[in-house]
């Protein structure tokens, strides 16, 4: 799911040339049953959309005992949580190549069970914290009064 156009794109080729297909998925609110009844293999989710679709699926979707493994995508990895998670595992800079972001999604179904869950773990404890559509409003800064008065 992603509404970048030049993203989908070069990985609708790259996974053409690996000989897989590559569904875009709209962004709508039943975008978790489409992709609960597709079965894909493997799911890159953009956390970049202007809405909270992909945090409602990413987090639905790693709720499930069995699901496919989710691969979280953002250009966010200047923010310092973003930055750390990358590290950790947890999301993916959709800055890379199109072949590598396939290639972390095979990896991803290869990976032991454990390892998994521990990623999906991860990705949980991301998709709870920093879903921006989950924060509260902004707290306005008020001058104390009674100081300088």
């Amino acid at each position: 799911m992603s509404d970048d156009d030049g993203l989908v794109r070069n990985l609708r080729a790259a996974a053409e040339l690996e000989g897989r297909a590559l569904v875009r998925v709209a962004e709508t609110a039943e975008t978790f049953l489409t992709l609960r009844a597709s079965r894909p293999a493997a799911v890159l989710l953009d956390l970049d959309l202007n809405t909270g679709a992909a945090w409602e699926a990413a987090d639905r979707l790693l709720q499930e005992p069995n699901g496919p493994p989710v691969v979280l995508l953002t250009a966010r990895t200047h923010q310092l949580d973003f930055k750390m998670a990358v590290r950790a595992g947890a999301v993916v800079d959709k800055s890379a190549e199109p072949w590598r972001l396939l290639e972390i999604a095979g990896q991803m179904l290869e990976a032991p069970r454990r390892v998994r869950e521990e990623t999906i773990a991860l990705q949980r404890l991301l998709i709870l914290q920093l879903n921006p559509f989950k924060w509260p409003l902004p707290i306005p800064a008020y001058r104390d009064f009674g100081i300088n008065e």
